[in-house]
């Protein structure tokens, strides 16, 4: 079998998990012949039927983080992708194409269809990328744009992959780290979630201040390449407060009311509970979405300054009557698109210059 060189050739859980196996089996054979044999009281067959429980669980989650842990040729991976866009945009192999990127999620595609009228407007499907994958989910077109605001570059990814469709973390966060190969040093990230903080409403555009990753995943996982950025990453102002205060600005004089609030990032693609809304709560969130956290983790490993913006579609389970649904979140994203657009109009440009 051909073994994909994206990844280490040897599996450093190989042991323990080949050790785990037989003590697994062990314990079972143990416990499935006490009403047989006589033992030692010490042998109690529901604790070791336990302990075999736990066993299976830490095999299924070190399985499981080195299936998603980041191939060794990542950078290697960002570069030939970054290398591709150029060559579909006919643009030169070292100069940057823009400082500034913006990733559009769930409903606020319509902000780039904006920009697609242009004619100077360029732009690349995903699928001639490589490395991209594309996006199942509606509302996501999955296409990169070089548009134009105010005579500035900016690129766009039109749509994000996520990984409840089984991506693993790192590759939900390699288009970020693309755009930081075509010359991006500020990203502005955003999304659609759900109300939790009592401030917040349907409609409502959010600021993120912070986020919290109860995702499971994390996009630095696996080999670490010092080409990509440091092994440990300072989360402590993930999103920029000067990049915050500029869109603070920039939304008073569209008469925007641009609110703040913490996000938190789940894996989906279920909805949350009102039980785990109330947990999140608790936790300090203040929206729930299943997005976003990755590829600011990738954009921060990177070095490039991150700005976060949520659309409240809904409010979360269990905070109103209405039944969760994605069709409502895209109708209510596409409403809130009038103030979603003047905001980046003039937030854009002036990103790109301040």
């Amino acid at each position: 079998m051909t073994r994909d060189p994206g990844f280490p050739r040897e599996n450093p859980h190989k042991n323990w998990m080949k050790n785990s196996v037989t003590a697994l089996f062990f314990d079972f054979s143990i416990a499935c012949s006490k009403p047989f044999i006589k033992c030692d009281d010490r042998f109690d067959p529901e604790l070791l039927l336990l302990h075999s429980t736990v066993r299976v669980i830490n095999m299924m989650q070190v399985t499981q983080m080195v299936s998603q842990a980041a191939p060794v040729d990542l950078a290697k991976r960002v570069v030939a992708s970054a290398q591709a866009v150029r060559e579909h945009l006919d643009c030169g192999d070292d100069a940057a194409l823009a400082s500034v990127g913006v990733v559009l999620g769930s409903g606020l595609g319509h902000f780039a269809k904006q920009l697609e009228a242009d004619p100077a407007t360029r732009r690349v499907d995903y699928k001639e990328i490589p490395y991209f994958a594309a996006s199942q989910v509606q509302g996501h077109r999955g296409q990169l744009l070089l548009c134009r605001l105010q005579q500035r570059p900016v690129l766009m990814l039109q749509g994000r992959v996520h990984c409840y469709e089984g991506h693993a973390a790192w590759q939900t966060a390699l288009p970020i780290r693309t755009l930081h190969a075509l010359g991006v040093r500020r990203v502005v990230l955003t999304g659609a979630a759900g109300a939790i903080g009592e401030h917040l409403h349907t409609g409502d555009l959010m600021l993120m201040t912070d986020h919290i990753n109860l995702t499971g995943q994390n996009p630095l996982m696996g080999h670490d390449d010092a080409q990509l950025g440091a092994r440990f990453v300072d989360m402590t102002d993930c999103y920029c407060p000067h990049l915050r205060q500029l869109a603070q600005r920039c939304a008073a004089q569209q008469q925007v009311v641009l609110k703040e609030g913490v996000y938190a990032g789940v894996l989906g693609p279920t909805y949350e509970t009102p039980a785990e809304v109330r947990m999140l709560k608790t936790l300090g969130a203040d929206a729930v979405a299943m997005s976003v956290v990755a590829e600011a983790i990738a954009a921060r490993h990177a070095g490039a300054s991150v700005l976060g913006i949520a659309c409240m579609t809904n409010k979360a389970a269990g905070l109103s009557a209405q039944q969760l649904d994605h069709d409502d979140v895209q109708r209510v994203a596409a409403r809130s698109s009038q103030q979603f657009t003047a905001l980046m109009q003039s937030l854009l440009p002036q990103l790109a210059i301040d």
